[in-house]
C-alpha cells in the first residue's frame, strides 16, 4: 500500500487516455479498468465535541444596585434567543428570571389540552392583583404571541375597588422543543 494516501474524491493521478494495452471493447468514458490503486479510506473521524452552554445573565455592576427595570426581561430573552427564532425554554434560567422580575410565568399551550398551564417563577412581590379579568388578558395575549412566535407587550387598565390599576404585560415565545406545545414567558408590571 503507498505511504501516502489518496483523497477519497481525487481523480488527479488517474490518465484520461487509454492505456496502450487497453482492450478495444471499453468505452470511451469508462474508467473503470484504468483505476491504478484502490481508494483507501480515511482514518476514524475525530469525535466532534457539541458547543458548551453559554449562561446568559443580567448586567449588574454591583450587587447593592437596584434590580433589572422591567423592559430588560426582552434583553435577557434577546441574549438567550443567539440569533434563533425564538430561545428553547430549556436555557431559560427559571431562578434568574424569578428573582430578577416578580410577577413572570410561563405559559404553555398545548393543541389537546383545554387550558394552558401555567407556571409562576418566583414569588410576587404583590405589586400586581390577579384578578379574573387579569388573568384572562395574560391568557389571551400569550396565546397570540405563541401563535406568532414574536415578542411584543401590551398596556392594559383594570378596575379595581374604588381605583383602576394600570398594567404592562411583556410577551416573549420559547420554544419546547415539542411540536403540540407553544411556551410564552411573560412578565408582568405595573404601567
Amino acid at each position: 500500500m503507498n505511504a501516502t494516501a489518496r483523497p477519497l474524491a481525487s481523480l488527479s493521478g488517474l490518465s484520461l487516455r487509454p492505456a496502450k494495452d487497453a482492450p478495444k471493447s471499453l468505452k470511451g468514458g469508462d474508467i473503470t479498468g484504468r483505476i491504478a490503486s484502490p481508494v483507501v479510506a480515511p482514518e476514524e473521524p475525530l469525535p466532534v465535541r457539541a458547543p458548551e452552554p453559554q449562561s446568559v445573565s443580567v448586567p449588574r455592576a454591583a450587587a447593592n444596585e437596584p434590580p433589572p427595570r422591567a423592559e430588560e426581561i426582552v434583553v435577557y430573552w434577546e441574549r438567550l434567543r443567539r440569533g434563533r427564532p425564538v430561545p428553547p425554554i430549556a436555557e431559560l434560567d427559571r431562578a434568574l428570571v424569578g428573582n430578577a422580575w416578580p410577577g413572570s410565568l410561563i405559559v404553555l399551550f398545548e393543541r389537546d389540552a383545554a387550558m394552558p398551564r401555567i407556571s409562576r417563577l418566583g414569588t410576587t412581590d404583590g405589586a400586581i392583583e390577579f384578578t379574573p379579568m387579569v388573568t384572562d388578558w395574560i391568557m389571551s395575549s400569550a396565546r397570540q404571541a405563541a401563535k406568532r412566535a414574536t415578542k411584543h407587550d401590551e398596556v392594559q387598565s383594570f378596575p379595581l375597588e374604588g381605583a383602576s390599576a394600570r398594567y404592562r404585560l411583556y410577551l416573549l415565545p420559547l420554544a419546547t422543543g415539542n411540536a403540540t406545545t407553544e411556551g410564552v414567558l411573560c412578565h408582568l408590571c405595573l404601567a
